[in-house]
């Protein structure tokens, strides 16, 4: 029951989440991040959160991504990467911290200990 509490106060505070363009311009900031990684970590890492802004858009607009997805939309995202930074970071960490709270959560609830930071 604590696991549901933790969650609910979390939510709550969370920020509101993209609208279905934001999303998929994320989508595409998330990509060219995935290509400019120097390792499979950062490459891996990004690909991840592509994922999760694909289902936010698909989400959001009811359509399949690559119904609606096309080199065009990279080209304008490429126009735009700094714009996008300041967007698309902040929605990918607040996603990352309630993911690592989710999972500490979890691990409560499982007598784990919570890792160190």
């Amino acid at each position: 029951m604590a696991l549901l509490g933790a969650g609910a106060a979390r939510a709550a505070e969370a920020p509101k989440l993209p609208d279905a363009d934001t999303a998929l311009s994320c989508t595409m900031w998330s990509a060219i991040m995935a290509s400019q990684q120097a390792n499979a970590d950062g490459e891996r890492s990004f690909s991840f959160v592509m994922t999760w802004f694909v289902g936010l858009y698909e989400g959001a607009s009811g359509r399949k991504f690559d119904s609606v997805a096309s080199a065009t939309d990279i080209e304008k995202a490429m126009g735009r990467m700094a714009e996008l930074n300041g967007i698309c970071v902040p929605l990918m960490q607040d996603f990352g911290e309630r993911l690592q709270s989710w999972g500490g959560a979890v691990e409560a609830a499982e007598g784990k200990p919570a890792p160190a930071k």
